[in-house]
């Protein structure tokens, strides 16, 4: 005696079948260079009032070609500084640190249109609290 099988509708294959052709939607839209244009910030040492720091960001896709991207400070919407992701994903900027002490934030957009900007806060001490570096002035 062989056992019996029961197959299923063609109705419930389809319905079985449904989470994984949402899962791949899935996959296909966080693949696409909207999704991996999300980037990741360099964490920012704490810099004396008016130091120049670089400013650098990573994993903005791998599009090819340069992309504009522009700092703003979160507080004044203010230009802080512009530069362009490479074709890697990565980009390096140079701006300067306000000159009132305390954390302040930068935006980084991406393009004109970003629907997710990147926000990195940038610490800025007292001189006598400042990282020791050699004295310039």
């Amino acid at each position: 005696m062989q056992p019996s099988t029961i197959e299923a509708p063609a109705s419930h294959a389809a319905r079985a079948a449904l989470p994984s052709v949402v899962l791949a939607a899935v996959l296909v839209l966080a693949l696409t260079g909207s999704a991996l244009a999300c980037g990741q910030m360099a964490p920012i040492d704490p810099a004396k009032p008016g130091a120049k720091i670089t400013v650098s960001g990573y994993g903005y896709g791998y599009e090819g070609g340069e992309r504009p991207v522009t700092l703003v400070w979160a507080s004044t919407g203010a230009l802080a500084g512009r530069a362009f992701i490479d074709g890697n994903g990565v980009f390096t900027a140079e701006i300067v640190a306000p000159i009132a002490p305390g954390p302040h934030d930068i935006i980084v957009r991406e393009g004109d249109a970003d629907p997710a900007p990147t926000r990195v806060t940038i610490p800025v001490v007292a001189r006598r609290f400042a990282a020791s570096t050699p004295a310039t002035e």
